[in-house]
């Protein structure tokens, strides 16, 4: 109605039993992407009522979600719902009050799932699921169709339900979540389930092992700007910068990087432990042939 809402009629007449009809007029507005409200009126069995719904669904992912309900007339109501679903479970809330009587209801549902011999608390899991595994970087942005699912947990790890069995299902990170020294090599993986079974998603990601050092000849003046620098056998060159300084990635516990300086060759080698700290300066070392 003039992008407002949506206005419906319905009925209903029961045949058999006890006799029960009813026609309703009612008019439902969005407020959101989740949120709407709807107010009607019904004629019930002959008397007249109103109704009046509000309402949040909850997301593919973690978050709240509620529903408000109100009913006058052939039957009085007023019911209050509310949902909260997190990556370990969903937790049900409801209390209702109806023609005199009230009652309340609580209802906790989650899963223990095992995947590649790691054991997991989940959402209730009726259907295929993925086991994703993003190093151990925790609250990494996971989604499932591009449907927020929720963020790793302390282990990097987050169990994505509804999967689809034998179909594709596209899986993605957010790399963003990621420290800068943080090395990934693909942020988006397809998967297959089985029917009602588990799959592992495991995303490579690692601490980049970076650091700088300063290079220089055996008479201790810097290694020229512009000398390639061949870490541990790779092909790929690191170029030294003004200065002697240079930037090595890929490190490993014992490291051996070449070069050749003019026509002679040269080499040294040091150790390097693995660390969480933003590019560690390691100090000067000598390139001796």
């Amino acid at each position: 109605i003039g992008g407002i809402g949506a206005l419906g009629l319905s009925g209903r007449q029961s045949f058999a039993g006890a006799r029960d009809s009813a026609v309703r007029l009612y008019l439902s507005v969005p407020l959101g992407g989740r949120t709407s409200a709807t107010v009607g009126t019904e004629v019930r069995n002959g008397q007249l009522g109103a109704t009046m719904t509000a309402q949040r669904n909850l997301p593919f992912g973690e978050g709240i979600g509620y529903r408000l309900q109100a009913e006058t007339g052939a039957i009085e109501r007023i019911s209050t719902e509310v949902s909260a679903q997190s990556d370990l479970g969903r937790l049900d809330a409801q209390v209702t009050w109806r023609d005199g009587a009230s009652g309340a209801r609580l209802q906790l549902n989650g899963s223990v799932a095992t995947v590649g011999g790691q054991v997991f608390a989940a959402r209730r899991l009726d259907q295929s699921f993925g086991a994703v595994q993003v190093g151990d970087y925790a609250d990494v942005r996971v989604y499932a169709d591009n449907q927020l699912i929720g963020r790793t947990n302390g282990a990097g790890t987050l169990i994505v339900p509804r999967l689809r069995p034998f179909q594709d299902n596209r899986i993605r990170i957010e790399a963003e979540d990621l420290p800068l020294d943080a090395v990934i090599d693909e942020t988006v993986r397809t998967v297959r389930p089985y029917d009602r079974s588990g799959v592992s998603v495991r995303f490579a990601a690692r601490d980049a092992q970076d650091a700088t050092l300063t290079v220089v000849q055996p008479g201790g003046a810097p290694l020229p700007a512009g000398t390639a620098l061949y870490v541990n056998g790779g092909s790929t060159p690191v170029v030294v910068a003004p200065g002697g300084l240079a930037y090595l990635t890929g490190l490993v516990a014992r490291n051996t990087v070449r070069a050749v300086v003019g026509q002679t060759p040269c080499r040294f080698e040091f150790a390097f432990a693995a660390h969480r700290a933003m590019q560690p300066d390691l100090g000067t070392f000598t390139c001796a042939p």
